[in-house]
C-alpha cells in the first residue's frame, strides 16, 4: 500500500483531513503535502503509526445505528402532525387564488364585451374602464399560472417532509431492528 493511498483510507476511515492526521503524526504540514503529493515519503516512525492505524481501523465492526428513543420518535410525530397543519391555510390560499383568477378573467370579458357593445361616452367612463381592465390584468397576473405552481410547491414539499418524518420516525428504525 502506497503512502498516499494508506493516508487517503486512514483519513476517510477517520474522518479527518490530511492536515489534522499530519498533526496526529508529528509531520510538518509543508513536509505531509509533499507526501501527499508523492514527492517524499513518510517517516518510518509515522508510516508505522499509519499501518497500525490501518488495521485497527479496518478490524473495527460496524456499528449499527443507534435506536431512536421515544422522545425521537414523538418528536418526528409532531414535525409530521406540523407540516401537515401547514398544509390548510396553503389549500385556503390556492383555492382563492384560484377563485380569484376566474373572477378576474370573467370581468376582463366581460368588460371587453361591454365596450364593444356600450362603448364609454365620457372621459370618466373610459377612465372606469381603463382601470377596471388593469385592475382584473393585476389580479391574473398575481393569481395566475406562475404564482399557483409556487404555492402548489410549498404543498408538495410540505407534503414530502411529512412523509420524511412519517417514515424516519417509524419505519426506517423499524428495519434496523
Amino acid at each position: 500500500m502506497t503512502d498516499n493511498s494508506l493516508i487517503n483510507s486512514v483519513t476517510e476511515k477517520l474522518g479527518i483531513n490530511k492536515l489534522a492526521l499530519a498533526t496526529l503524526l508529528g509531520v510538518n504540514n509543508s513536509v505531509f503535502t509533499r507526501i501527499v503529493a508523492g514527492t517524499r515519503q513518510l517517516p518510518l516512525k509515522a508510516t508505522a503509526a499509519m499501518a497500525w492505524a490501518h488495521v485497527i481501523i479496518t478490524k473495527l465492526p460496524l456499528v449499527a445505528a443507534p435506536q431512536p428513543t421515544q422522545e425521537a420518535l414523538n418528536n418526528y410525530q409532531q414535525q409530521a402532525t406540523w407540516c401537515l397543519a401547514r398544509l390548510q391555510p396553503l389549500q385556503k390560499q390556492l383555492l382563492q387564488m384560484q377563485t380569484h383568477y376566474q373572477q378576474a378573467n370573467n370581468m376582463q370579458a366581460f368588460l371587453k364585451s361591454y365596450a364593444g357593445i356600450y362603448p364609454p361616452t365620457t372621459p370618466k367612463q373610459q377612465r372606469w374602464l381603463d382601470e377596471q381592465t388593469y385592475q382584473a390584468q393585476q389580479k391574473i397576473q398575481k393569481n395566475g399560472w406562475d404564482a399557483q405552481q409556487q404555492v402548489l410547491l410549498k404543498m408538495a414539499l410540505l407534503r414530502a417532509e411529512a412523509a420524511f418524518y412519517t417514515t424516519h420516525g417509524q419505519d426506517v428504525f423499524a428495519e434496523n431492528k
